[in-house]
């Protein structure tokens, strides 16, 4: 059995909306990852410390707007489709997410409300609902 990792899960609800993040456990395999964000994986690091895994091909499939990445006030780009945070080690292998890292991660990616255009509007995480199975 693939040893388990804990991984910051922000995943859309049914109606494909946005929910609130919470803490779950993930199996430590490109295919557990893959699974969950429903096709290949893509890293992006959010600070050096936290990574992001997303769909690689989300916005070609038109997954539905989640988070916002934002540095200075400024959309840096759009995650899609369900997404998890966790870390790395020093060899690159991913590792469990840290209660600390959880603050850094809210105020960095913002939940999408909903987009006019190019203009991205963003709601607080604790106005979400909670994802439902």
């Amino acid at each position: 059995m693939a040893k388990q990792i804990k991984a910051y899960m922000m995943r859309l609800g049914k109606d494909e909306s946005p929910c609130q993040g919470y803490i779950g456990e993930i199996d430590n395999t490109l295919e557990a990852k893959q699974k969950y964000v429903g096709g290949l994986i893509q890293v992006i690091s959010l600070n050096g410390q936290v990574d992001i895994i997303c769909n690689d091909e989300g916005k070609l499939q038109g997954l539905q707007p989640n988070r916002a990445f934002i540095k200075d006030g400024k959309v840096l780009d759009i995650f899609v489709g369900d997404i998890l945070a966790c870390r790395h080690d020093e060899d690159g292998n991913f590792t469990s997410i840290e209660d600390t890292d959880i603050p850094i991660i809210e105020q960095t990616l913002e939940p999408i409300a909903f987009m006019l255009g190019n203009k991205v509007i963003t709601c607080k995480a604790d106005e979400l609902p909670v994802f439902k199975q």
